[in-house]
């Protein structure tokens, strides 16, 4: 159950941790102190990626553990190798596709999940700056991701030993670059781990309605800008484009993490039931209380726990 605080209108739910419902608080008044950015200006996505920079810059400098990071280029795409000096082996490695709505984020600054997650697994990850809209639309980004995994096929990897993981947008495009890559007949990564993953860009999942009053975070509104800067004229219900209205027959292991105070949660238990009904092995696991991509906080016990959860999958999933 929840409780409304009466000043500010804040679901807090009691299985939150105190650090959860201190930040809850926080983002919540800030949402409703602060001026919301207006997406119509033709700034405005300069103004979001820079506040999207500033805020996982404040979440980076939270980090603790110890991390290393080589910066590579790879066919011309810019990314990030992303290690602890504990492991050990480098068989394995994850490939992680960074959220920001298809048109913000970095390897430069989008890194508190895979540090996390490289600390707890020992796994290698692999960061791309895959291409952003507008500049670079569908399927720009589509292409880069699919080219990395292709390299990585082809420069000491199998797809046994290759798993994905993909935050928000990178969610979305996790799913199309399997669901393109089965179009191509190529193999197929051996597990894939979405956090609050983006994969229905045409609005139709009921939680972006029932859920608008609780998410501190998005808006309607807003992702409605981005996606129409990535989909322009193209079919927004083009499962590539999509991945919600994709055919998962064939997909291997899922992991799908999301908070129950998000908007987009109704594209997580759709995307779990879609793979159900094509008998993929999937796992949902939905955090009481917390918001979109709650991960990137490395404070927050439910982060931590959600990492070990992660973390656990791709060990048990990877060869």
């Amino acid at each position: 159950m929840s409780q409304i605080n009466n000043e500010f209108h804040i679901p807090i739910n009691k299985e939150m941790s105190i650090e959860a419902q201190t930040i809850a608080k926080m983002l919540f008044t800030s949402s409703k102190e602060s001026e919301n950015i207006n997406f119509s200006h033709p700034h405005s996505l300069e103004i979001f990626r820079r506040m999207m920079d500033k805020n996982l810059k404040e979440l980076l400098n939270k980090i603790t553990v110890d991390y290393q990071l080589e910066r590579v280029s790879i066919d011309g795409i810019q990314a990030v190798w992303i290690s602890t000096p504990q492991i050990q082996e480098d068989k394995k490695v994850i490939l992680y596709l960074h959220g920001g709505c298809y048109v913000s984020g970095n390897t430069e600054i989008y890194t508190t999940i895979p540090i996390q997650l490289a600390h707890s697994s020992q796994i290698n990850i692999l960061s791309i700056d895959y291409s952003l809209a507008p500049k670079n639309p569908f399927p720009n980004g589509l292409n880069d991701v699919v080219k990395v995994f292709h390299y990585l096929c082809n420069h000491g990897y199998s797809a046994n030993n290759i798993g994905i993981l993909g935050d928000s947008a990178g969610g979305g495009l996790a799913l199309s670059m399997l669901l393109k890559l089965k179009e191509m007949n190529a193999k197929l990564p051996a597990a894939l781990g979405l956090l609050s993953p983006w994969a229905d860009l045409s609005f139709s999942g009921e939680t972006f309605n029932t859920l608008a009053g609780v998410d501190p975070i998005l808006s309607q509104e807003q992702l409605s800008v981005f996606a129409n800067m990535y989909v322009q004229k193209e079919d927004v219900k083009n499962p590539l484009i999509s991945s919600v209205y994709g055919d998962y027959k064939d997909f291997p292991p899922m992991m799908i993490i999301a908070g129950s105070h998000e908007i987009l949660l109704s594209d997580s238990t759709r995307i779990a039931q879609n793979a159900m009904n094509q008998k993929v092995e999937v796992s949902l696991d939905i955090f009481n209380g917390l918001w979109h991509v709650f991960c990137a906080d490395p404070t927050l016990p439910e982060s931590k726990n959600a990492i070990k959860k992660l973390s656990s999958f791709f060990n048990k999933n990877l060869f």
